[in-house]
């Protein structure tokens, strides 16, 4: 099992969609709310995140995924969750300018932080 093969199933949005959703409902949400909030669907977002880290992740990087992976008794969806895990814990997140804008609808909610359970 390798990177490559996660980036070779996973930059297919319905493949990704598909494989954040197996992971867990815990998992799939925080990756569906870090979407949203950029405008693009889970799959989207995914297969983005997967297509940059294969082009562009340093050997570091991808030694930590391939560590995640090793005796996992499903190695291709915990190297996902480990990529993704990156990427929704990078707090430059929004600020990129490769994704689209946050929605108008989500910055027009006053209620959005109570909603996503922040006091």
């Amino acid at each position: 099992m390798s990177i490559d093969e996660i980036v070779h199933t996973c930059s297919n949005e319905h493949v990704a969609r598909a494989a954040v959703a197996s992971i867990g409902v815990s998992f799939a949400s925080r990756v569906r709310f870090v979407a949203d909030l950029l405008g693009v669907s889970v799959g989207v977002f995914t297969a983005q995140t997967v297509r940059t880290f294969g082009e562009e992740a340093s050997a570091g990087a991808r030694r930590e995924v391939v560590r995640a992976m090793v005796r996992s008794d499903q190695p291709i969806l915990r190297g996902l969750e480990a990529i993704l895990e990156r990427e929704l814990e990078d707090s430059s997140l929004l600020d990129r300018g490769e994704w689209q804008s946050i929605r108008p609808s989500l910055t027009s909610r006053p209620d959005l932080a109570r909603d996503c359970c922040c006091p």
